[in-house]
């Protein structure tokens, strides 16, 4: 069943589609960005979610957990280009920190169905 994933602004107005992840915007000025998955499976993979883009700069504080039963494979670019670092294999409950970090993009690869849950200020 398809999923509808889509950018709000700090209104509430939809400002365009993000494609696979839904990202929501928090409140005027706040400066941080929010999305999750709740049902990713294969054919969602691999999602990038640009947080260049939600931000209007790199993220470097925040979050990403996988909050589903199978693992999830993540690489965080600094750059915004294809070349990612490693992938981190994360289980059911694990969290990456992105505090302190230089974040454009993540890279989220199905390893197993699960879901996820990311936060990016």
């Amino acid at each position: 069943m398809p999923q509808s994933f889509y950018l709000i602004d700090a209104e509430g107005n939809v400002v365009g589609d993000i494609n696979p992840i839904r990202i929501t915007q928090g409140s005027p000025g706040a400066g941080y960005a929010a999305g999750d998955d709740p049902s990713f499976v294969t054919g969602d993979s691999p999602a990038i979610i640009d947080l260049n883009a939600a931000l209007s700069r790199n993220a470097n504080l925040g979050h990403f957990t996988n909050t589903g039963p199978g693992d999830i494979s993540v690489k965080i670019s600094e750059d915004g280009t294809p070349t990612f670092g490693d992938a981190i294999l994360l289980k059911n409950g694990d969290k990456i920190s992105l505090d302190g970090a230089n974040v454009d993009q993540l890279e989220v690869t199905w390893v197993a169905d699960s879901s996820f849950y990311w936060f990016a200020k």
